[in-house]
């Protein structure tokens, strides 16, 4: 009999073994398939923001050209009503004959 209860103790921790074994690895690839739909997420965040980056620097570029323009347009206004900066003299040719 105590052959018999020493084999019946084995297989049981042998079974409880197995089946703690199979519980981690099941419990790894679910932890593993979620940690990469994660990445995936993550990845296409990453994706749409650096496309919202790109969209906000040609759209900076333009404002920054068009206040260029902007500025050139008003100061040559300005010289042409007869307005100077201090500091800068503006000459008038008068008629030639």
């Amino acid at each position: 009999m105590a052959t018999k209860r020493k084999t019946t103790k084995r297989r049981k921790r042998t079974f409880f073994l197995r089946v703690g074994i199979v519980a981690i690895l099941v419990y790894l690839l679910v932890f593993l398939a979620q940690l990469r739909t994660e990445l995936r997420d993550a990845k296409n965040n990453s994706d749409k923001l650096t496309q919202q980056i790109k969209a906000q620097q040609i759209l900076k570029e333009g404002l920054i050209s068009q206040n260029r323009d902007y500025q050139q347009t008003l100061e040559e206004k300005a010289h042409d009503a007869g307005y100077a900066r201090s500091g800068e003299y503006v000459f008038y040719v008068g008629p030639t004959k």
